[in-house]
């Protein structure tokens, strides 16, 4: 009971902050056997405190991350104002999430949520109203770009073609209908052209199937041709090849995303996945599916893969250097998201 207690703030920040959850609204917290129940539940309790009629459906986990939920879960997510995702897998880039959005419910994922992430410090103590400026100069720049190039100070060195794609960004308030969010992540992102991502890309903040503190013991090395994955070096990288394969489709091993995280609050040795993707500095792709209508790439998984301390270039500009934003994009950034609320 005395660890409930302590997440409960964390709870709360998402249900009252993050997601603005108020009386009447039908709430659907869907979560799977492998989740430590007490984390579903409190969410459960939190938002029925708050008036909503709250339902709860469990089910057996899918095999990988980014996998459709069951039919019966996914027509029940179309009857929901809210959607709490709390499962051990990701399946926040299904086609259910898009038919969902597309009726005006708003998803905020939890995948791999754990005590930690919800207890103080954590991601979850900034203030998210603050990101929204840095967010929107971020994407500007993205969705501008032709060409970026990412390095890192873990050897990371690849570049790809971003031209016409539009790029989006997660900032922790999920309070209008057709949003998705995955506080404490915060993220912008983009999809590279298909068939033109090619370099390194090593793996020391977090990989999905494997997590991230294996990552940061011993990271993992993968190598880029026009756009596929075509070589795994060190720690774990056979689980990650060996996933890849199991999907059974080729567009599997394609680079569907590239991400830049932004929050000062994230730790990665939380060993969350939203948490690690939003870390301040770092950056991530992603392989398999695209969640995007920009993109041809669907498939049964979307793994991401998280490195930290990157410089990333646009068109030969540099908007982050060595892990740190440069200044007319990260403007008050570190003071205001001091503001936390209560």
């Amino acid at each position: 009971m005395l660890t409930d207690m302590k997440l409960v703030r964390g709870v709360k920040k998402i249900v009252d902050h993050v997601c603005n959850i108020k009386k009447g609204e039908r709430v659907l917290i869907v979560t799977d056997t492998a989740m430590p129940p007490h984390i579903p539940n409190l969410f459960g309790i939190v938002a029925e405190d708050r008036g909503a009629k709250v339902f709860l459906m469990t089910y057996n986990p899918p095999k990988f991350q980014g996998a459709e939920p069951p039919k019966m879960i996914a027509a029940a997510m179309k009857e929901s104002d809210v959607i709490l995702e709390v499962g051990s897998v990701f399946i926040g880039h299904s086609e259910a999430r898009h038919n969902a959005l597309a009726v005006g419910a708003r998803w905020q994922c939890m995948a791999q949520m754990n005590d930690l992430v919800l207890m103080h410090p954590s991601g979850l103590d900034a203030n998210f109203h603050a990101f929204k400026p840095v967010a929107e100069k971020i994407v500007a720049y993205e969705t501008k770009a032709k060409s970026i190039k990412i390095t890192a100070r873990g050897g990371t060195n690849f570049t790809a073609n971003i031209e016409g794609r539009p790029a989006r960004a997660l900032r922790g308030i999920c309070h209008q209908p057709g949003n998705f969010e995955a506080a404490p992540n915060i993220e912008a992102s983009i999809t590279p052209i298909e068939g033109t991502a090619n370099g390194v890309v090593v793996v020391d903040g977090f990989a999905d199937m494997v997590g991230g503190n294996a990552v940061e013991r011993d990271p993992i090395k993968i190598f880029l041709k026009d756009g596929v994955a075509v070589k795994f070096e060190g720690g774990r990288a056979d689980i990650i090849r060996r996933t890849l394969e199991e999907a059974n489709e080729p567009d599997a091993f394609q680079c569907a995303e590239i991400g830049i995280g932004f929050n000062p609050k994230c730790i990665n040795a939380h060993n969350q996945i939203c948490e690690s993707e939003g870390v301040y500095g770092s950056a991530h792709i992603a392989l398999g599916t695209s969640p995007w209508p920009e993109s041809t790439l669907r498939t049964p998984l979307h793994m991401d893969l998280v490195f930290h301390s990157a410089t990333v270039e646009m068109d030969g500009k540099i908007i982050v250097k060595d892990g740190d934003l440069i200044p007319e994009i990260k403007g008050n950034l570190f003071q205001e998201v001091e503001l936390v609320e209560d």
